[in-house]
């Protein structure tokens, strides 16, 4: 599989700023949520133009935003990979 295949969960190589929002932009309210080296899927439970919220299952939860200068995306690190599952 290409290393950057969303369904390869075991290929995570740095993806581009693009390719990150568009994984972002296609998320919805309930789907799960993997990010860098992270093996517990988040849950979504909020999203905006410029960043998503995610909750863990211990109910912590997190924003992922969008740095609008360098179009980085970054959750307490620098958000180098990510996959979306549709609930």
């Amino acid at each position: 599989m290409d290393s950057n295949d969303p369904t390869d969960e075991t290929a995570r190589e740095a993806l581009s700023s693009t390719t990150l929002s568009k994984r972002i932009e296609d998320a919805s309210i309930g789907d799960e949520l993997l990010f860098n080296d992270q093996d517990e899927p988040l849950e979504i439970v909020d999203t905006n133009r410029y960043s998503v919220t995610v909750v863990d299952s211990q109910g912590n939860e997190y924003t992922i935003s969008q740095n609008l200068q360098s179009g980085k995306w970054n959750v307490h690190q620098h958000l180098w990979w990510i996959q979306v599952r549709d609930e």
